[in-house]
């Protein structure tokens, strides 16, 4: 692969991009009740998203310890429910004001900019960074829940990020970059590391998989109950040793990165795990739509 394929989505004011943090907001939330509390959560997140079918049960595997100074363009999606804010799905980020991450993200309550917010340079989840509420957001317009393809959204903040070692802007893979399979990419989130249990990690980690030859992919998903199409739009990725690997619900929209460059972010995967890709958005097939949008 060319490393000369990224692409840096540019602030309106770059002075502002390095700026203030106005309103900016830091704080702890109360760990101890998230953690009575997420065993309940977890089911009632599901309806947010329309992978009700693609989650139930599964978990991201060989996952590694990761820093935020390792990822500082990641950041977590935050939906409130009451008085507690719980991470709904993750995002990354292009500009001081500019978050992307999945559309399916972007659905119901987490649609609600007074329901949203995200959270940014903060390794534990739920904890710490800077904390900046939403102000709108958009989804591609040829996205549908039924369909899983342009599954691509974008947040605009109600105010800037204050850029630093652990809060940076990413940058994203040029239009029309095409992966071959067999090509090592790596994915950060805060998901799920071991099959078969009910507690998202914590700590932020980091998984290395390898794409996979989409025909292939679009053989194993066209078996399932409900068939699922996948298109040139998708970048299918796996473990080595395996056909697949598993997925958790917070998962939806983590970064995956070829060589730091931001080349798709997670979108589905399956409740059979291993034996099934873990699908992404192909980031190059929505370059422009993107820089488009991350500049109001």
């Amino acid at each position: 692969m060319n490393k000369n394929v990224g692409y840096d989505v540019k602030d309106k004011d770059d002075s502002i991009c390095n700026g203030f943090g106005i309103n900016n907001r830091t704080e702890n939330s109360s760990a101890q009740f998230i953690r009575g509390l997420d065993w309940k959560s977890e089911t009632a997140m599901v309806s947010l998203s329309f992978t009700l079918l693609l989650v139930a049960g599964c978990a991201a595997v060989l996952a590694n310890p990761a820093k935020i100074e390792d990822f500082p363009s990641i950041v977590q999606v935050e939906t409130g429910y009451g008085r507690v804010w719980l991470q709904t799905c993750v995002g990354t980020i292009l500009t001081s004001r500019h978050v992307l991450t999945a559309a399916h993200c972007l659905v119901g309550t987490a649609l609600t900019p007074k329901m949203s917010r995200v959270r940014a340079g903060a390794g534990e989840r739920g904890r710490d960074g800077q904390i900046v509420d939403v102000d709108s957001a958009i989804r591609h317009p040829d996205y549908t829940f039924k369909r899983f393809d342009s599954n691509v959204g974008i947040i605009r903040l109600a105010a800037y990020f204050s850029f630093s070692d652990k809060v940076a802007r990413a940058t994203i893979v040029a239009s029309g970059v095409v992966f071959p399979a067999n090509v090592a990419v790596t994915v950060a989130s805060w998901g799920r590391t071991a099959q078969d249990v009910i507690w998202a990690d914590r700590d932020l980690t980091s998984t290395r998989l390898y794409t996979t030859d989409n025909k292939a992919c679009a053989a194993r998903y066209a078996d399932l109950p409900i068939p699922i199409t996948i298109t040139s739009n998708m970048i299918c990725t796996a473990i080595p040793g395996t056909t697949g690997t598993h997925w958790g619900i917070r998962d939806g929209g983590s970064p995956v990165f070829y060589d730091g460059i931001l080349v798709g972010f997670l979108s589905f995967g399956s409740p059979y795990g291993e034996k099934f890709p873990l699908v992404a958005t192909s980031v190059s097939s929505f370059t422009d739509w993107i820089v488009e949008n991350a500049s109001y």
